[in-house]
């Protein structure tokens, strides 16, 4: 499966929504986007939207996948690129 990139609706199990409370909504559905995935799990943002300043950096957080069921592409929504790197504090 390659989430990588992309915004995604997840639903997650009950297991999930245990591990995860106070951190996703308590219906256990919620769309992010997803910045990398692994043998673990997905990489997601934890902002729905990336912030743009260097004071609040985008912060990702793991969801393991036995903590969702369904994961769905958001249709017709483009692979989005974010830029990665550092960047030069202001002297």
């Amino acid at each position: 499966m390659n989430l990588a990139g992309q915004r995604v609706l997840f639903r997650l199990s009950e297991a999930g929504r245990d591990a995860l409370r106070g951190l996703v909504p308590e219906s256990g559905s919620f769309e992010r986007f997803v910045v990398d995935e692994d043998s673990l799990g997905v990489w997601i943002l934890v902002l729905e939207e990336p912030k743009v300043s260097d004071e609040e950096a985008d912060r990702v957080m793991l969801v393991k996948w036995e903590h969702f069921s369904t994961a769905t592409l958001r249709p017709g929504t483009p692979v989005e690129k974010w830029p990665i790197g550092f960047r030069a504090r202001g002297g």
